[in-house]
């Protein structure tokens, strides 16, 4: 960021240059670590789960990715087991999505394992791209009226899309969407 005043007869102007800011890469893999930085393409660099993807390590926000990142997903060979509900994220921006998709050549997969869980929940976040992503295997029980979405954006959240994305065997109370 560049400041400066200028003074002139006619007033005092306050000009300023912002420097443009590099879009982030990030990686995450099955066999990652939500404590790595993601900044690498290897088990000790990247993270492990989209909750960590999304912005959140144990509950707590994080700064990263932020507006115009891209968290880029490997499959490894095998399958993210999924074992909370994805959610809470970071928002990006309109000029600057933040971005989840499968590296090139990959098709990774998010296994619920059956367990009682939305896929994703999302509460006023805007401008999330999910591209090339398999979500499977989730199974969504009682909950009364509100209680049984597989994927829920609500309050505010707009701008979420879901790009060559596949939701496979998501069962709401018996019933296979």
């Amino acid at each position: 960021l560049f400041l400066a005043l200028v003074l002139t007869a006619g007033g005092v102007y306050l000009v300023y240059r912002m420097r443009a800011v590099t879009p982030g890469i990030y990686y995450l893999r099955a066999d990652g670590n939500d404590g790595n930085l993601g900044t690498s393409n290897s088990s000790s660099g990247a993270w492990k789960t989209l909750g960590r993807a999304l912005g959140y390590k144990d509950g707590v926000a994080q700064s990263t990715p932020a507006p115009g990142d891209k968290v880029l997903v490997y499959d490894d060979g095998g399958n993210f087991i999924v074992t909370e509900t994805i959610s809470n994220s970071n928002s990006g921006t309109a000029g600057n999505p933040i971005v989840i998709e499968a590296a090139a050549s990959e098709s990774p997969v998010f296994d619920g394992n059956n367990g009682n869980l939305k896929v994703i929940s999302l509460r006023n976040k805007r401008f999330l791209t999910f591209r090339g992503l398999t979500f499977q295997n989730f199974t969504l029980t009682g909950g009364g009226t509100w209680g049984k979405q597989a994927l829920e954006f609500i309050d505010g959240s707009d701008n979420i899309v879901l790009d060559s994305s596949i939701f496979d065997d998501i069962l709401l109370d018996e019933t296979l969407v």
